[in-house]
């Protein structure tokens, strides 16, 4: 009768072994799905805090774009930060193009790190040139 429940005890000790192994996986699993949502949620929150930042740069450059210096066709870059900028300003052509109070022109602001290639934000608005009198 001892014998029958020593190999009962030792067949238990065997699956209990088996279930702990299986849950120990499953942990594991659940863990490292974990770990990979917080370091996509990193990664996209480092991304977005970029373009925050590119943003900001942006609508600095358009705000102050003709009042720091004139606006005249063609193009100005710096860099503001780990940013930067390219401002164009471009002949914006419409139907009638005659008129007493000056120039539509385009005003185009793009911002990427300095170190990438890749645009991260363009921003573009239209601004009126007060018309040059001949002289």
């Amino acid at each position: 009768m001892m014998n029958l429940t020593a190999q009962k005890s030792t067949r238990d000790s065997g699956s209990i072994f088996i279930e702990t192994l299986i849950a120990s996986a499953i942990v594991a699993l659940m863990l490292a799905a974990t770990y990979r949502s917080i370091g996509d949620a990193s990664l996209r929150t480092k991304k977005a805090e970029e373009r925050r930042e590119a943003l900001l740069v942006a609508q600095s450059q358009m705000a102050t774009a003709g009042i720091t210096q004139s606006l005249s066709t063609g193009g100005t870059s710096g860099i503001d930060g780990e940013m930067a900028w390219q401002l164009d300003v471009a002949p914006y052509v419409f139907a009638s193009d005659e008129n007493d109070v000056g120039q539509m022109e385009r005003v185009r602001v793009t911002v990427r790190r300095r170190d990438a290639d890749q645009d991260l934000i363009t921003l573009s608005s239209l601004r009126l040139l007060p018309k040059r009198v001949a002289q």
